[in-house]
């Protein structure tokens, strides 16, 4: 997909995520499906918080969508 955890280590529900692309474009993407994607933290990373009412298959349709950019 082109995308790595920004800081190594422990988390508990939420997670930076650093793009090979601008997040904008990610982001727009994801609008496209309906699914609100991270909170922007600058031009390529973003935030994103997982918790139990979050599917498995709802976050493999995020990444899904994500990696076609």
């Amino acid at each position: 997909m082109g995308a790595s955890k920004k800081f190594e280590g422990d988390f508990f529900e939420e997670f930076a995520v650093s793009f090979r692309k601008p997040y904008e474009k990610i982001h727009n993407k994801l609008l496209e499906h309906e699914i609100h994607g991270g909170l922007r933290l600058n031009e390529m990373d973003a935030l994103f918080c997982v918790t139990e009412v979050h599917s498995k298959e709802a976050i493999d349709e995020l990444v899904s969508i994500a990696g076609e950019i």
